[in-house]
């Protein structure tokens, strides 16, 4: 593009010389000018091409960024395309999958919000010392929901936490989940079921691991499959892919997401 730009700026320079020229000097004929008005339009017309071509060719992420420790950054809202590959919409999948806005019941008590990660996980991993619960139907039930999800790209441990209840895995998006599922079952355990408290898990996880959930999102495309939150982010269907049909491969916009959101 530089170069047909630079070829542009030129037709233009030149354009304007022999222009002015003519006005004071017999260089300048009608014949002349018409050529070089003609070449100009031609230069136009061919970026112009260029330009569409590469508009349309193009799928372009737009994710917006907070501050974030090392070299993770948070989507602080929906990770979106302008354009589709194949039959693949990854907009319309990011708008289903991508969580967004403050979360119901304990978003207020505990001041976090889907659209700010980053400090989600500081806050939500607080709650968490990272050993089950002292209650023993609390820690049952907490058992069976840690070992419904995992964080496995991260520390690629097989659950949250042990048959015990202690934790499994000792990165940040560990302690969060955990925090949160300890958090929902003291405070709201009559509220939420087990699966409940396994979706909200899920949505924290999403935003903790864009990239990979959303590339998991479009095997489902690929294989019919519904989006649900829960299927994406649990161990339900960990590692699930698509069979091989032949069909477009995954948009491109996704390598523009971060791999993860906070540390590891």
């Amino acid at each position: 593009m530089d170069k047909h730009d630079g070829n542009q700026n030129e037709a233009g320079t030149e354009g304007h010389g022999h222009h002015k020229a003519s006005k004071g000097s017999n260089l300048g004929s009608p014949r002349l000018f018409y050529v070089l008005v003609v070449l100009a339009f031609a230069v136009l017309a061919f970026n112009q091409l260029q330009i569409s071509s590469l508009q349309a060719a193009s799928v372009s992420l737009a994710v917006p960024l907070a501050a974030a420790p090392a070299v993770s950054q948070p989507v602080g809202g929906a990770a979106t395309a302008q354009a589709s590959t194949g039959q693949i919409n990854l907009e319309a999948i990011a708008e289903q999958v991508i969580p967004k806005g403050i979360p119901a019941i304990y978003g207020a008590e505990l001041g976090v919000s889907f659209d700010d990660p980053v400090n989600g996980m500081t806050k939500l991993g607080r709650l968490d010392d990272g050993k089950g619960m002292k209650d023993p139907a609390a820690n049952a039930r907490y058992v069976k929901i840690g070992n419904m999800i995992s964080c496995e790209y991260c520390c690629g441990a097989d659950a949250l936490v042990f048959k015990n209840g202690d934790a499994a895995c000792g990165c940040a998006h560990s302690y969060a989940m955990r925090g949160l599922a300890k958090y929902l079952l003291e405070k709201h355990g009559a509220e939420f079921s087990d699966e409940q408290i396994v979706d909200e898990l899920s949505k924290w996880k999403t935003l903790f691991f864009p990239k990979q959930i959303l590339q998991k999102a479009v095997e489902f495309e690929k294989a019919g499959k519904p989006l649900s939150i829960n299927d994406l982010a649990s161990n339900k269907y960990r590692g699930f892919k698509a069979p091989a049909t032949g069909s477009a491969g995954a948009p491109t916009g996704l390598g523009a997401l971060p791999d993860m959101v906070g540390g590891c």
